[in-house]
């Protein structure tokens, strides 16, 4: 009978699970220092009202799928993740410190977590040390730990390893209640990401290597997870996310061997990591990009049917990685991030593997992969730290350059902004979000002619649309077009979003601007009401604008209300001046301070 977990000596479970915080912390202390960057953080926090808000009835409202439906700044069903960056927010607001701590802690719960499902399944703490510290300094993870987007992953990859010990437990004659907890976990796990629906395959396979005597019909104990995963789904397509996510058949499979191989190779051999990768879709089936890897994955397939755990590894790999393999058209090849939970499996082989070479041979291979690991999460320090390593590896991905182009801008660097852009153009003279970019340096500068022919040369990129006609929009209003500025403005609002993201506040600020200068009295107040919606707190400028609008709509109270909210975002100076200069504008005594 396999040992339970609390069987064994209590101090050594505490030096074990100080051993890998201790590891981890080493790994990963620097990444507390590092900013937010702009590449979903803005959209999954600054601009997510879901997560401005610890009230009982919202906590409760993020449990509702139709809820993403009734705001305008984003909609990702994820309410367990949303919940957890709202407590963040609640004690941190705009400090990026406690949302990198939160990822780290999550880490090395989630390492705690397999620790204790290696004891458990296998009876080996020694090797359920390794396994945890093999974990937590798995170069391959870094992006799910230092870029706070991937909040994510270690938290549902925690509740699911959670889940599998409470099934483990209840197989091995623990009460029927730690089979409910286990679905209850799984519940929790698939409403922080949606790869938890491979749970009940991943444990079939985990049962077939732990269990390899167990009876076929104890694996009906699984039916409570199949209708978990079931309910979940249903909600998550009625969300219409799947629908936004899904792409048309590219040929993306084609890719599938080498795709495949890649992620293997990069869990072993580290090189290169990036945040962006630039693969390319083979153009048919006969090519030897696709044929060479089928070849060697055959050959390991082969290699390891006989070899403990290795074809388990292999199995675990490729049925945890199989929402993103393209069997159903995805948008992205192949990312890091999508190893955190299929790197499990190989994580378990090589803790095997381990536990029978000596300590020091371990120990060499932890601090090799935890000096790559940290040098690797220096590189999610900042927007222009991140997109100048992925130029390093891709010096030709357009998205990189566009981002690079867009952070040297936001930093004040113009000259270096302008040569990231001309080097991106050089690249590729098409590049839509390029373009964007620098459509907006120019309408920022007064030069609107040059704004507006620069998003001209982007008005082939459908799935921008939306940004462009905000763009257009903002440089008529600019210019005192308003009739044309109204009508971009609309525009942007209502053309669908090819992405999963919504409304940007500013664009309800310029709206807003536009209508009460036609004397659109009710139109005003619509664009308002969005802006309200929308507004990122983490801007003062965009808190002090909204600010300026409720007071010229009488609502002056409201303004200085909006204004206290967003303190947090403002330095004492700045918000001093900004007070100042609202109430300046109301004719108020700027030393008043009652509304």
């Amino acid at each position: 009978m396999p040992t339970g977990i609390g069987a064994g000596n209590a101090k050594e479970l505490g030096r074990h699970f100080a051993l890998i915080g201790v590891l981890l912390a080493l790994t990963f202390a620097a990444s507390l220092d590092h900013e937010f960057v702009n590449w979903d953080d803005d959209y999954y926090l600054h601009r997510n009202s879901r997560v401005k808000e610890l009230s009982l009835g919202h906590v409760l409202s993020l449990f509702n799928p139709n809820s993403i439906h009734e705001g305008k700044t984003f909609i990702e069903f994820l309410p367990l993740r949303d919940l957890t960056w709202a407590i963040d927010f609640a004690a941190w607001a705009y400090n990026p410190v406690g949302y990198h701590l939160g990822n780290v802690v999550l880490h090395y719960l989630t390492c705690l977590a397999l620790y204790l499902l290696v004891v458990v399944a296998f009876s080996s703490r020694r090797q359920a040390l390794l396994a945890a510290m093999l974990f937590a300094v798995l170069p391959c993870h870094v992006e799910s730990v230092a870029w706070i987007a991937c909040r994510k992953d270690p938290l549902f990859l925690f509740l699911e390893l959670l889940s599998m010990v409470a099934l483990l437990q209840y197989l091995d004659g623990a009460s029927r209640s730690r089979l409910w907890l286990s679905a209850l976990f799984l519940a929790l796990s698939l409403w922080s990401k949606s790869l938890a629906l491979t749970m009940p395959a991943l444990a079939v396979l985990l049962l077939l290597a732990a269990r390899p005597a167990l009876p076929w019909r104890r694996y009906l104990a699984l039916l409570p997870h199949l209708v978990v995963v079931v309910i979940f789904a249903h909600q998550f397509l009625g969300t219409g996310v799947a629908k936004d996510l899904v792409q048309p058949d590219y040929g993306g499979l084609r890719a599938l061997p080498k795709v495949f191989l890649a992620y293997l190779q990069v869990q072993i051999l580290p090189f290169p990591l990036c945040q962006r990768y630039d693969l390319a879709i083979p153009p048919g089936w006969l090519q030897l990009e696709v044929l060479l890897p089928a070849a060697i994955l055959l050959v390991l397939v082969l290699l390891t049917v006989k070899v403990r755990l290795a074809h388990f590894a292999l199995a675990w790999t490729f049925v945890a990685l199989v929402p993103v393999l393209n069997f159903v058209p995805f948008p992205i090849l192949m990312a890091e991030r999508y190893l955190y939970l299929p790197s499990v499996g190989p994580v378990l082989f090589a803790s095997w593997w381990l536990a029978k070479r000596p300590p020091a041979f371990s120990a060499i291979i932890f601090l090799v992969f935890a000096g790559l690991s940290a040098s690797h999460a220096e590189v999610f320090q900042n927007s222009i730290t991140l997109w100048s390593d992925v130029l390093s590896k891709y010096p030709r991905l357009g998205v990189a350059h566009a981002n690079l182009t867009s952070a040297l801008f936001e930093r004040g660097q113009e000259r270096e902004a302008l040569a990231a852009a001309t080097a991106g153009l050089e690249v590729e003279p098409d590049n839509a979000m390029l373009h964007l970019v620098l459509g907006h340096h120019h309408r920022r500068a007064g030069r609107y002619d040059q704004a507006l022919a620069s998003y001209e040369r982007a008005g082939h990129a459908q799935q921008l649309a939306s940004k462009l006609h905000a763009g257009r929009g903002t440089t008529f209003l600019l210019q005192g077009r308003l009739t044309e500025a109204r009508e971009a403005l609309l525009s942007a609002l209502s053309t669908p979003s090819h992405d999963h993201y919504r409304a940007d506040p500013t664009t309800y600020h310029n709206l807003a601007l536009v209508e009460v200068r036609l004397g659109h009295r009710e139109g005003f107040k619509r664009a308002v009401t969005g802006l309200l919606e929308t507004l990122d707190f983490s801007r003062p400028e965009q808190v002090i604008e909204a600010a300026h609008l409720l007071a010229a709509t009488g609502r002056a109270t409201e303004g200085l209300a909006l204004l206290e909210r967003g303190r947090t975002a403002f330095s004492d100076l700045r918000y001093d001046e900004a007070l100042v200069l609202f109430r300046n504008r109301l004719g108020l005594d700027p030393q008043d301070q009652r509304p």
